[in-house]
């Protein structure tokens, strides 16, 4: 059956949700960022949850990194 936990009965879980077998990971954003991430998550064609769009866009930024672990950004980021 569809949505159910092996070995649950008849215990269900929101469709489209695997079983949890990551690691929960909090994080306190500021309203300007949660509202961008909100933003590029409404413009994706479906759009996306909110942590569909933070896990998508990690996985994102460490695959651009893995290509150069040692290199760092020309002069963009600017240290608070």
């Amino acid at each position: 059956m569809v949505g159910v936990r092996p070995g649950a009965g008849a215990s269900t879980f929101p469709p489209g949700r695997s079983a949890v077998t990551s690691t929960l990971v909090g994080v306190r954003l500021q309203a300007e960022q949660i509202k961008a991430i909100d933003a590029w998550a409404a413009k994706q064609n479906p759009p996306v949850t909110r942590p569909e769009a933070e896990r998508g866009m990690i996985d994102a930024m460490l695959h651009i990194l893995s290509k150069d672990p040692g290199g760092k950004p020309a002069n963009k980021a600017k240290i608070r």
